[in-house]
């Protein structure tokens, strides 16, 4: 986009599709024909996965008093999610 323009190409449009998706996977839940870079498409498909990890960390770690043993430890369950997100994606790209 430039000043004497203020609409943005497809090209550009889709430059930033494929970084978002670099970089995040892209959407979790696209919509079909959905192009308008000034509407969100929501979560992110990194989000996505940080949030099933967290959720498996979250119901797997049971401490012996019966609270949740990451309670405490919220700071390192949410990097651990990412970084196992991250795994995810990076792996999904190996296909």
């Amino acid at each position: 986009m430039n000043k004497d323009n203020p609409f943005i190409s497809v090209a550009e449009i889709d430059e930033q599709i494929a970084k978002a998706q670099k970089d995040t996977g892209g959407p979790a839940f696209p919509v079909q024909g959905l192009r308008d870079p000034n509407v969100s498409d929501g979560m992110t498909l990194r989000d996505y996965f940080a949030a099933k990890a967290l959720q498996g960390l979250a119901s797997a770690h049971k401490a012996e008093d019966g609270s949740w043993a990451i309670w405490g430890c919220e700071k390192e369950a949410a990097e651990l999610s990412y970084m196992i997100a991250d795994a995810m994606i990076a792996e999904r790209g190996k296909a």
